[in-house]
């Protein structure tokens, strides 16, 4: 096993664990101006929609930070090999 090209796997995981956190957090903040709005200029405007996009971004972001979480660890352990 070449030590050079598992690095790069683990680095490609972090990024798409950076990716997917962004892209939770920017969903987070459209749903919950969404909600705000609703509650001042829109107070006709059905609230499940946000509510469960809210819901849904809070579970990427959970998903996102595992991912993250698992390439810290895996380059972790391919560094303490090649040491």
């Amino acid at each position: 096993m070449e030590i050079s090209s598992s690095l790069a796997r683990p680095a490609s995981a972090f990024a798409s664990g950076v990716e997917g956190f962004q892209r939770a957090t920017q969903r987070a903040e459209e749903a919950s101006e969404q909600i705000a709005q609703a509650g001042t200029t829109k107070p006709e405007q059905d609230l499940v929609k946000p509510l469960v996009e809210l819901k849904q971004a809070e579970q990427q972001a959970g998903a996102s930070a595992k991912v993250i979480e698992t390439a810290d660890k895996v380059l972790g352990s391919l560094l303490d090999v090649r040491a």
